[in-house]
Parts: structure tokens; C-alpha cells; sequence
């Protein structure tokens, strides 16, 4: 007898790099262990239904399950979940309701591991850039904020609003770059998402100030199109959005087979400063530290010697060594790790390049050499890497 498939929607919407991600991982799980027909639509007779603002009770119309993702309150309203297996985002109230497991994003994390980045690279002038309304948003200004309090450093903060934002009038463009003018620099700002950080960086070009040597922006996405596009790259923050739909679809599939579950709320966690163009420097007064590190940093895909280093900055080695000590903390060699290690990052997440090809372009003899430096610096293979991270895999 034919196995039954079970008949699962997913709503969640694949504009961004989180919804799809988070649907690569629901499809993942769906191939190795789910029979599950996946459907991303509503029949066009629920469409309408849905367009008269009628809830649309997903049990009654022949769905076994449900995986819903709608950050927007009036649009989860047209979606009642009652009675049956589904997991569902944050803002659902229905979560609350009817005792269903749901999505959360660990902002505070985010705020903190944005923190912890910036005190990392010397910098003790602190902003925000968010929205005022949206409550992901706030999460992420507190946490930033509070972090940054309990080093004893403050942080300036920039509110809009979605329309605001959206219209991008010369008004909301004036009063953002008077803002950015007053800070002080050199500064390091958390924006809310990719986009305000998008935006801040277009906002620094037209006002003729330097990014990221007066100003350092990180986002929170790392939407690897939209960070790429700009001049310079916009660094930001990558979450486990594949693993959490993952989860998610393991979680509904003991919810359909009438398993009894403990588990209430799947966590959507940072992974990594995904460190691009706009926050590549140390905010260190030392100039002969700056020039060593601007070395480094245009050198990093050559096999980079000390004493190199050491004549770029006009210095010994043993001078500059001790420097390195003093201002960053680390030593020549490891400045030289972490900034290759960030090359081979960005190019197995950034690009489709083979990792021979990798290897080739980064001076190393060949994948298998790349691979145990790699692997010897972050714990994972290249290959393991690429496949965890990258959204070029397995594209839908």
C-alpha cells in the first residue's frame, strides 16, 4: 500500500536571507525523514477568503500541518492554527492560545556578540540604528545598550520609523547624516538589520564620511546580495535560520505522528560577525599598529612574512611584536590568522569558487592544505563550512 504523504504549509516568506534559510532547512528535513507534501500557496477559493479578512482555519481545508513564520500581527490574523500540528512564529498569539511551539530569535545574543565585536577591535564609541516600534528591534538596542553599559561605555541612539524609512525622504536623509556628523568618530554602529545598515553606508558616501575608518556599521542578516552590493560591504551578522527550520519540521513531524513533546520554543541563534569591508579595521590610535594592520589587510591572500609587516610599519619586529601585545592583545602571527582565516570565510560564503581554486587564489599548495588550516582554526572543514553557511547550497 502507498505511504500517505502528509499534506504540510509553510508559511514563511523567501524575500530574505532568514525565510529562506529557514526553508532550505524545513525542505532538508522533509527529503531525509519526512513524507510530506510541501505547499507554499493557498488554494486561490482560500485566497480570496483570505482577501475578505476571514481567518482560514488550516485544519478544516485538508492540511495534516503547519510551519508559519509572519512577522506582521495583521497577517497572522488571518490564520488560525487551532487544532492543528504547527509551528509558528513569535508573534502569533495563537502560540499562547492554544499551547503551540514556537520560533524565536535570540536577540539578545545579537546584541551582545555585536558588542563583543566591536570592543574586540578597540572601538569605545557606540551607536544604534533601529526602529522604534518593531519589537526585534528594541530586543537588539537593549542588549547592545546594556553590554556596552557594563563596560562603562554609552551608546547613542538613532530611532526611525518602517515608513520613515521606506519613503526615505530628503527630510529622514538629512536628519540621519546631521546625526552621523554629531557622533563621535571614530564610532561603531549596530544597525537593526541589512537594510538600515545599507542605508547608513549610502548615507556616510553622500556625506563624504569614511566608512569604516570614521565610521564602523554592522547589520544583521548577512542578506549576501544586498551586503555585497554596496561600496564598501556592509559586515554583518549570520543567525542558524537552516538549523531552525530544520528543527522546526523534526518538531511538527513527532507533532503529526501524535508523539507527546516537550520542547515550546525553537531558537534562532547568532552564528558570526561575517566581518566585510565596513567594519575591517581597529579603532587604535597607534599609527605604526594602523599600518601594520592596513598591511595585513591588503597582503592577507599572499603568504605574509614578519618582517614584511615590520618594514611596511617602519619598525622592528620586535617593537612591533610587543605593539601588538599592548594595543590588540594578540600576537603578529595570530593578526595574520584571523585575517586569512576571514578570506577563506568570505570566499567559500561569497562565492561558488571550488576549494582548490580557494586554495590557489590564497597562496596555499592545495585543498587538502587549505583544508587542515582551516579546520585547525575554526574547528569545521572548508567543505562542512560552506555547506552550513553558504546560501548558494542547495538553492530551492
Amino acid at each position: 500500500m502507498p505511504m500517505s504523504l502528509k499534506k504540510v504549509m509553510i508559511m514563511v516568506s523567501r524575500s530574505d536571507p532568514f525565510g529562506y534559510n529557514f526553508t532550505r532547512g524545513i525542505i532538508e528535513f522533509s527529503k531525509l525523514n519526512g513524507a510530506w507534501n510541501l505547499t507554499t500557496q493557498l488554494p486561490p477559493y482560500l485566497e480570496k477568503q483570505n482577501s475578505k479578512n476571514k481567518p482560514i482555519v488550516l485544519k478544516d481545508v485538508g492540511f495534516d500541518g503547519a510551519i508559519a513564520y509572519i512577522p506582521n500581527q495583521d497577517n497572522a490574523k488571518k490564520v488560525s492554527f487551532r487544532g492543528l500540528p504547527a509551528i509558528v512564529a513569535h508573534f502569533t498569539e495563537e502560540s499562547k492560545l492554544y499551547n503551540i511551539p514556537y520560533i524565536i530569535c535570540d536577540n539578545n545574543a545579537i546584541g551582545k556578540m555585536a558588542s563583543d565585536f566591536f570592543v574586540e577591535r578597540g572601538f569605545r564609541n557606540f551607536a544604534f540604528y533601529g526602529f522604534r516600534v518593531f519589537e526585534w528591534s528594541m530586543q537588539r538596542e537593549q542588549s547592545f545598550t546594556q553590554a556596552n553599559n557594563l563596560l562603562g561605555l554609552s551608546t547613542d541612539i538613532y530611532l526611525t520609523s518602517s515608513d520613515e524609512f521606506t519613503k526615505n525622504t530628503p527630510q529622514e536623509k538629512q536628519k540621519l547624516s546631521n546625526w552621523l556628523k554629531k557622533t563621535p568618530k571614530p564610532i561603531a554602529i549596530l544597525a537593526a538589520n541589512d537594510d538600515l545598515g545599507i542605508r547608513l553606508v549610502q548615507i556616510c558616501q553622500e556625506n563624504n564620511i569614511k566608512v569604516p575608518s570614521e565610521i564602523a556599521v554592522l547589520g544583521v542578516d548577512n542578506d549576501e546580495i544586498e551586503c555585497n552590493l554596496t561600496t564598501p560591504s556592509l559586515s554583518s551578522i549570520s543567525y542558524n535560520s537552516k538549523d531552525a527550520g530544520f528543527q522546526a519540521a523534526q518538531l511538527l513531524d513527532s507533532l503529526m505522528n501524535g508523539e507527546k513533546i516537550n520542547q515550546q520554543i525553537i531558537p534562532i541563534s547568532p552564528i558570526e560577525v561575517i566581518n566585510r569591508q565596513s567594519t575591517n579595521i581597529f579603532a587604535i590610535d597607534d599609527k605604526d599598529i594602523l599600518k601594520a594592520l592596513d598591511y595585513i589587510k591588503n597582503h592577507s591572500r599572499s603568504m605574509l612574512q614578519v618582517e614584511d609587516i615590520a618594514s611596511a610599519a617602519g619598525m622592528s619586529r620586535r617593537n612591533l611584536a610587543r605593539k601588538f601585545k599592548t594595543h590588540i592583545g594578540i600576537s603578529i602571527h595570530n593578526a595574520i590568522k584571523q585575517a586569512r582565516t576571514e578570506d577563506i570565510r568570505h570566499l567559500l560564503i561569497d562565492t561558488d569558487l571550488p576549494i582548490t581554486q580557494i586554495a590557489k587564489s590564497l597562496g596555499f599548495t592545495d585543498a587538502s592544505h587549505i583544508s587542515r588550516y582551516f579546520k585547525f582554526e575554526t574547528g569545521i572543514s572548508p567543505v562542512e563550512y560552506r555547506k552550513k553557511y553558504s546560501p548558494k547550497i542547495s538553492r530551492i
